[in-house]
């Protein structure tokens, strides 16, 4: 018995998280969160320059356990399987 793997593009759905004051800026900063965080919490870092800029947060599309199959969740942008797949879809993301 032999396989193939195909492939299949899907819609896929991705939280963006934004810093914003009550009046828009003129600069948007976009920042890309590190392995195993989520934008919604790596957004608190940057809480001190959203009075000068907009910042946009977008997230990876891959969330995770960290710690097995329970508790805090991260995410990524990719791993090493299928890696030029998943350079694709981030790069269409962006």
């Amino acid at each position: 018995m032999s396989f193939q793997n195909t492939f299949l593009t899907v819609e896929k759905t991705a939280r963006l998280t934004w810093l914003r004051s009550e009046e828009p800026k003129k600069s948007v900063m976009v920042v890309l969160h590190g392995y195993g965080q989520l934008s919604t919490y790596f957004s608190r870092k940057l809480e001190s320059i959203q009075a000068e800029m907009d910042v946009c947060l977008p997230e990876g599309l891959n969330r995770f356990y960290t710690e097995g199959t329970s508790g805090r969740v991260g995410a990524s942008w990719m791993t090493k399987e299928e890696r030029l797949i998943d350079i694709e879809d981030n790069q269409e993301y962006m």
